[in-house]
């Protein structure tokens, strides 16, 4: 539990607390109460009861840690705590005594002037204090609105996937709701063709989440304007939910949708709980962008008042340290969440290539969820998304939120507002689940070669040059069946066996000699047969069963297709490796490498050469071929000679394999000489410390312990080292703040570092000290 040693839980009654429970029948019916059943309904769509559900199935006889990513609360992490500025001002409202009243249901004026404030920097037509309404986080909001909008016979137009309070408070209300779809093939953009054609008279309001939640995207300018106008064609709003305007780590910019409210009204609904990551603080508010008064027109504003009057109100003391929390907003608190979110995003996406049965379709660039989509056919005993994930839940203790809870079938969101560790080992147990919820039935011409494991990329080259080489040597057949099968493997959810008969002999060879281990018969055939066409290959000296070649299964476009992802397959086996996922090959490697350096660093006469070992398997297989002619008859000697030729498919092949490789490191080189001040703090003392010191020879060896290292040291420990990091820059700070002559102590260092150093050293001091500074102007812009 020491990941989540703060969370909140659901409390699971024991057994113990079960039996001493009784129910008695017969007294029962005197009694003339009994519960409502009014929020039945509603309640049985909200996420909290699937993920309760989850939670019921762990046990601690899985022996494993319980890792809770179905839900988001990213402020019991460590690495998410928010800013020492928004906790000063809570501070600073507690000692004074000011918060400690009631305040009015609308919130108080500063407040609500610091909210609009706050909403006015991006639009033009600008809010009042009037026009903001304090609440109890944004689900209140949300409750308060949609309340405020119910009466008979009306519906809603909500999210699919979506948030699934909005479903859940509008069924309390009498809503009657009418989803929409967000494409996935654009983006995630909302359906505005599906949205007029389900609207009706009755149709009140449509609600949009804007960053979404879940699936992380971003709305343009252009699309958002685009709602506005089909509002406005129906004659309803548009709710727009607005708390991850401050989570946001991709390229899109966050546009407000308060921006088109002179076409259509827009109610905005925001809070500070995903920004300033305190979602305990239940601070929020609902915003009216209405400049042509249609709501207070319509009576919405009065209904929303009157729904305030009888709820509770937000917490005086959070209200009265808002003007400084919303008016200091610290940028750089926002830019190292976002940044932990984006490492997060990549390091999820990137583990989650290596299980084919869980997809994502779009790396998110907001909100702290990853939405990704389950590949059923792949497989086996998993009927639906919530068998799955009661599964993960059951098994290995691993909680993940099923896409039915927001609307999406067969869809699963995973948190990444968690520390990195807690990832890695959700992935891992994920991987492991993954695997074994994949088809194990193979058929039998497989069996003898199933236990052979080879990295991705070996595959692929075998499968490039199946046509070429390993065609016109008949010792390599055997290698030639294993590619294909390797391919077929790789690229189908299930293996098809390759026709590989000879034309001259259709019949199967149970034995499996001619025809090869993949001959043989097998359940299942691809709809589509590959050819194989016979060249003539002259006959074996001992056989008189005849040769011939195998041709390749891919089409040319899909071989291009697999080379472009060649080098993401090695990155990923890379990364496997320096992270000691698999310890067994990395020690190998390691060791192996350690070996070659300090052997030729040290040791005389011993010297290991990749050259060298080139070398002597040339000579081997010189030596080979030699023999080889010589035991050969005459008579077919010259029938045997092959002429080899290099062919326009060659060089394309080439061309493929070496253009991805070109072009990553032209453009990793063009980033490392950008001039980008931020680029330029790193790259720049490698720079002046290689001039002197470092040699191609000790930038490899020191390359090489150090990716064995420090990434591994760094996931393991990357808490505790920021921890340290953080408190030695505030004992700096505090020391350097509680200095009383700080402008003799910086001259008197100043001077002793010039005296001190060399020319090149102050060159290059005065250099990054100039890049800093602009490095710092760029952070405040």
């Amino acid at each position: 539990m020491s990941y989540h040693s703060n969370l909140v839980l659901p409390a699971l009654q024991t057994e113990k607390e079960q039996q001493t429970q009784t129910q008695n029948g017969s007294e029962s019916s005197v009694w003339r109460f009994k519960g409502s059943d009014t929020a039945a309904k509603a309640s049985s769509v909200t996420m909290r009861v699937i993920v309760y559900k989850l939670f019921d199935l762990c046990t601690p006889d899985v022996k494993k840690t319980l890792l809770p990513l179905a839900h988001g609360d990213p402020s019991v992490y460590p690495c998410f705590r928010t800013s020492i500025h928004a906790e000063n001002a809570i501070i600073d409202v507690l000692r004074s005594g000011k918060g400690n009243s009631y305040g009015p249901a609308a919130g108080i004026l500063p407040a609500r002037q610091a909210v609009a404030d706050y909403v006015n920097r991006d639009l033009a037509n600008k809010v009042t204090p009037n026009d903001i309404f304090m609440t109890v986080g944004c689900n209140q909001g949300i409750e308060v609105v949609i309340q405020s909008l119910a009466r008979p016979n009306a519906n809603i137009l909500l999210p699919r996937p979506s948030y699934p309070h909005y479903e859940a408070r509008s069924v309390y209300s009498g809503l009657e709701v009418r989803k929409y779809d967000l494409l996935p093939e654009n983006e995630w953009e909302i359906d505005l063709q599906g949205i007029e054609a389900m609207a009706d008279e009755n149709t009140v309001a449509m609600a949009i989440i804007n960053p979404n939640n879940p699936c992380g995207n971003v709305y343009s300018h252009d699309h958002l304007k685009k709602v506005a106008e089909t509002a406005r064609r129906l004659g309803i709003m548009v709710i727009s939910d607005e708390v991850y305007c401050q989570t946001i780590f991709g390229d899109n910019p966050f546009v407000p949708m308060g921006k088109f409210s002179t076409i259509a009204p827009v109610i905005t609904l925001g809070g500070i709980s995903k920004g300033w990551v305190v979602p305990g603080w239940r601070i929020g508010w609902i915003a009216l962008n209405d400049p042509q008064c249609i709501l207070k027109s319509t009576g919405v504003v009065q209904s929303i008042q009157q729904n305030l009057d009888i709820t509770p109100d937000p917490t005086t003391m959070v209200q009265m340290a808002l003007p400084e929390i919303l008016g200091k907003a610290n940028k750089e608190m926002f830019a190292k969440k976002n940044l932990i979110l984006k490492q997060n995003v990549e390091l999820v996406c990137d583990r989650l290539k290596a299980i084919p049965c869980v997809v994502v379709t779009k790396k998110p660039e907001s909100c702290t969820y990853l939405l990704t989509k389950l590949e059923l056919p792949l497989m086996e005993d998993i009927e639906d998304d919530m068998d799955f994930s009661m599964k993960l839940a059951k098994e290995e203790n691993l909680v993940l939120l099923p896409g039915v809870a927001l609307g999406l079938k067969n869809w699963i969101r995973i948190t990444i507002g968690v520390e990195a560790q807690m990832l890695e080992d959700a992935l891992e147990r994920l991987n492991v689940a993954g695997n074994s919820f994949l088809p194990t039935k193979a058929s039998s011409e497989y069996s003898s070669i199933k236990s052979l494991r080879f990295p991705s990329f070996y595959h692929l080259r075998f499968q490039t040059y199946i046509n070429g080489f390993y065609a016109s040597v008949p010792t390599l057949e055997f290698t030639s069946q294993l590619s294909i099968w390797f391919y077929k493997k790789n690229h189908t959810p299930y293996p098809s066996p390759v026709s590989l008969s000879s034309p001259s002999s259709p019949k199967k060879n149970p034995k499996g000699g001619q025809n090869g281990l993949l001959a043989s018969a097998s359940p299942r055939r691809s709809s589509v047969e590959t050819k194989v066409v016979n060249q003539g290959t002259p006959k074996h000296k001992k056989s008189a069963r005849s040769k011939h070649t195998w041709v390749s299964s891919c089409p040319s476009s899909h071989l291009i297709n697999v080379c472009q992802g060649d080098l993401e397959r090695i990155g990923e086996s890379i990364n496997d490796l320096i992270m000691w996922r698999d310890v067994a090959k990395s020690t190998l490697c390691f060791g192996l490498g350690c070996i070659s350096f300090l052997s030729s660093c040290f040791a005389k006469g011993v010297h290991f050469s990749v050259f060298s070992a080139i070398s002597y398997l040339g000579l081997f297989f010189l030596g080979l071929s030699f023999l080889s002619n010589t035991l050969r008859p005459r008579g077919m000697e010259e029938a045997t000679r092959k002429e080899l030729k290099l062919s326009e498919g060659d060089v394309l092949r080439v061309a493929r394999r070496m253009l991805p490789i070109t072009n990553l490191a032209i453009s990793k080189t063009s980033e490392l000489f950008s001039g980008e001040p931020a680029m330029t703090l790193k790259v720049a003392p490698f720079v002046i410390i290689g001039s002197d010191l470092i040699t191609l020879w000790r930038l490899c060896a020191f390359g090489f312990f150090l990716s064995f290292t420090v990434p591994k040291l760094y996931s393991c420990y990357a808490t505790q080292i920021n921890r340290k990091v953080e408190s030695a820059q505030k004992r700096i700070v505090e020391a350097w703040g509680i200095c009383t002559h700080k402008k003799i102590v910086a001259g008197s260092i100043v001077t002793a570092f010039w005296n001190l150093t060399s020319l090149k050293t102050r060159f290059f001091t005065v250099f990054i000290t100039v890049v800093a500074i602009r490095y710092r102007r760029q952070g405040r812009i």
